[in-house]
């Protein structure tokens, strides 16, 4: 995990004082419009590599792992998204908004009045309100307020203390009572035993600690007042004063970062909660996946009851009130507070649910950006037989279409991710917001869990060339096969792509993962439509990147995912000069593919297509130099043909995506897959005989084998179904599931 200093060193760059401006920044996410690329590194934490240029990690993880499923480090060596994927590990608090607007949705006055309302008996609040021992306290003229709350003073850090003893007061007297030992604990940041004065302005005024199933004690370095971190914080208050000139969006986008870092803190979490306080007034920050939103100001001296039952919802030991999911549960050593053991449950269509045992020696992969898809994957065990798989929690856009639907399409199919069982609805953001929420913006998203088998690590952590090749190899084949059962994959990148398990036979020497983004191949133009700011920038084809600057938007086809496995292949050869070392140089040619700008990078990629040298170093030969020249002659044509229909000025705008689209149309898409994989057949037996003869062994070509230590004879397209004109028809209509998926929302198992 990020450390924690290492968070505040960034935060204190950005000056992160609540009186100074803050960047511009929003909220909430519109997942059609949104211009914020996924752009992941290339860098990742394999074992024992070094490098020759200064990397970034890949993916911002608990733990070093680098893809969401790769199994970095153990005995076996075992091992995705929408636009909202974040890359850095370190990511400002200016990145958590990058792209998202200038405003920040505000619910109705008065909503906050209904909320914990039946968590809380209305006499036990009069019955605090009337004793003697609460600080608040009714005036001569009946009119009421909080005791020892200063009306003036000039910095809100004096706020702090008294605000503290106010709700420390309202927990201790209305304790609530679970039946556990869960506590909870009121801490002023700002007292003497904060430990890192110089960050003071980037912790929260205001912390209730907490212990019970789902909290567990930070580490030394992760904590900002002795004993308490993230990982133990139930929720959060900021102080601010009365007139304070911050705007709206100001305020929300610091209780974000707070929150962000209490979702990567607490991986179960599904919605986070805090408050923003004056000396006379205050408001609910909420943050979820589909982003963030926040009430008016309220007084809380004119409505006590109202803040009481917000500090109580946001303090209670009710997990599931918290916001936490309690389908995952830990057990926590009591010694150190420390997690030791957890199951994460998973249930069937009859509500049977199979628990799951999380492996405590890997952390789970958590996204920092929460506001997306918040991908959370979980390392397990099933409870009888004992294999291993991986847990994938996700939350899709209620538009979008379950990645379980294209899972269960590729089922059987070697070089592709197999699912054991999945959950296609758990929770909805829709659920946590106001029952007449008129924000424009909002997205609702859905969550769902998905059982799969777990994998070895990403392509890139190659530990020689045949290994590589191979992987990719079976991966093309995978996807060719996805794509006769009618399923494009749309974000196939060096990330998505792991080697298989230990030992793998041909074809399932690497594995094509992550669905997210899938669709049918019969889908409408809307649903198929190239989007620039959506997938991997360095991987995307150039007629997706082009889209934009050309205001043309065909459909996806199978020529943009082969393209991506081209760039793939294309980084792991002209990039790595041997397994874990890069060149710098050539590092640096290849960074215009990941430019922010799509305009920018379809430029860079044309360029390297029509005329930059195909020069390898000596660890990948000949071989794969022809291999990538041997490729982009099957694709050169496709796209030479392409980009005289995007600049032709003979065809009216309006009819170029159709033309666009009739090319892919054109051909038979096994027989294109087929060329392709031929070439890394090829190769790869041209590599086996080259290490065979540096090894010494004498061997003819005749005598190598091409059976299947080397290739695997590629399997018939069963799903295939002749058309009138005698090319293969690959479509099903969109509003049907494949023929071997089972109906929506059913958990399967193998």
């Amino acid at each position: 995990m990020t450390s924690f200093f290492s968070l505040l060193r960034k935060m204190k760059k950005i000056q992160l004082n609540p009186k100074r401006s803050r960047s511009r920044v929003a909220l909430s996410r519109n997942p059609g419009t949104s211009k914020s690329t996924k752009t992941r590194s290339l860098s990742t934490k394999c074992p024992a590599t070094t490098s020759n240029s200064d990397n970034t990690a890949r993916s911002s993880t608990i733990g070093t792992t680098s893809s969401e499923y790769d199994e970095s480090g153990g005995e076996d060596g075992e091992d995705e998204e929408d636009e909202e994927d974040s890359a850095s590990s370190e990511p400002s608090r200016h990145e958590i908004m990058d792209g998202l607007g200038e405003e920040v949705a505000v619910t109705e006055d008065g909503w906050e009045d209904s909320l914990y309302i039946h968590q809380v008996d209305e006499a036990i609040l009069d019955d605090y309100l009337n004793s003697p021992n609460s600080h608040y306290k009714l005036d001569g003229d009946g009119t009421g307020r909080w005791v020892g709350l200063p009306m003036r003073v000039e910095d809100a850090e004096e706020l702090c203390e008294p605000l503290s003893n106010i709700i420390s007061s309202i927990l201790v007297l209305l304790e609530e009572f679970v039946g556990d030992s869960s506590t909870r604990e009121v801490i002023n940041s700002h007292s003497d035993t904060f430990k890192y004065g110089t960050y003071k302005e980037a912790c929260p005024d205001i912390s209730v600690r907490a212990t019970g199933p789902s909290f567990e004690s930070p580490k030394s370095s992760e904590e900002y007042v002795e004993g308490l971190g993230y990982s133990n914080a139930a929720s959060v208050f900021d102080v601010l004063l009365d007139g304070h000139n911050l705007r709206d969006i100001e305020q929300a986008s610091k209780m974000a970062n707070h929150s962000r870092e209490i979702f990567v803190q607490q991986p179960n979490r599904n919605f986070v909660r805090s408050l923003i306080i004056t000396q006379s007034s205050a408001r609910l920050v909420h943050c979820d996946h589909s982003g963030v939103y926040i009430t008016p100001f309220f007084n809380i001296h004119d409505r006590p009851r109202t803040f009481m039952r917000l500090v109580l919802g946001l303090s209670s030991k009710k997990e599931d009130i918290l916001g936490f999911d309690t389908s995952v549960q830990w057990k926590v050593k009591p010694k150190d507070g420390r997690k030791m053991s957890g199951v994460i449950e998973v249930k069937d269509d009859a509500g049977v649910p199979t628990s799951y045992i999380l492996r405590m020696d890997r952390q789970p992969f958590v996204r920092r950006d929460f506001i997306g898809r918040g991908t959370t994957c979980w390392r397990a065990t099933h409870p009888i037989t004992g294999e291993r798989v991986l847990v994938k929690d996700a939350w899709r856009p209620a538009t979008r279409l379950s990645e379980t639907n294209f899972l269960d399409a590729a089922k059987g199919i070697d070089g592709v991710v197999q699912v054991l069982s999945h959950q296609d609805s758990l929770a909805e953001t829709k659920g946590y917001r106001p029952d007449l929420f008129g924000w424009e913006d909002f997205k609702n998203r859905i969550k769902s869990r998905v059982v799969m088998k777990q994998y070895g690590r990403p392509i890139d952590c190659f530990t020689s060339r045949f290994q590589a090749i191979a992987a990719l190899r079976d991966v093309v084949a995978g996807n060719r096969e996805l794509v006769s059962k009618g399923v494009l994959h749309k974000d196939i990148s060096i990330q998505n792509i792991l080697f298989g398990a230990p030992g793998a036979t041909p074809g399932r020497r690497g594995v094509l993962i992550d669905l997210d983004m899938a669709n049918w191949i019969r889908s409408s133009r809307s649903e198929l439509r190239v989007n620039p700011f959506l997938g991997t920038r360095r991987f995307q084809s150039i007629s997706v990147l082009i889209s934009e600057l050309r205001r043309c938007y065909p459909s996806h086809d199978f020529f943009d995912d082969l393209e991506s496995i081209f760039y793939v292949l294309c980084t792991l050869v002209l990039i790595f000069e041997n397994p874990g070392v890069r060149n710098e140089s050539d590092d640096q040619e290849f960074a215009l593919w990941e430019h922010s700008d799509p305009g920018h990078s379809a430029s860079a990629k044309a360029m390297f297509v029509n005329s930059y040298p195909i020069e390898a170093s000596p660890f990948w030969g000949e071989v794969c130099e022809e291999l990538i020249i041997g490729f982009k002659g099957i694709l050169k044509p496709i796209l030479d043909r392409k980009d005289d229909i995007r600049t032709s000025r003979k065809i009216p705008r309006e009819e170029k995506p159709d033309k666009l689209e009739a090319i892919a149309k054109e051909f038979d898409s096994d027989d294109v897959y087929k060329k392709v994989v031929k070439l890394f057949d090829d190769a790869l037996l041209a590599i086996e005989r080259e290490d065979r003869e540096a090894a010494g062994i004498v061997a003819s070509t005749s005598t190598l084998p091409i059976g299947p230590a080397t290739t695997s004879p590629l399997p018939p397209i069963a799903s295939a179904v002749p058309k009138a004109d005698g090319r293969i028809f690959l479509k099903r209509p969109a509003d049907r599931d494949h023929p071997e998926a089972s109906p929506a929302k059913r958990l399967h198992r193998s």
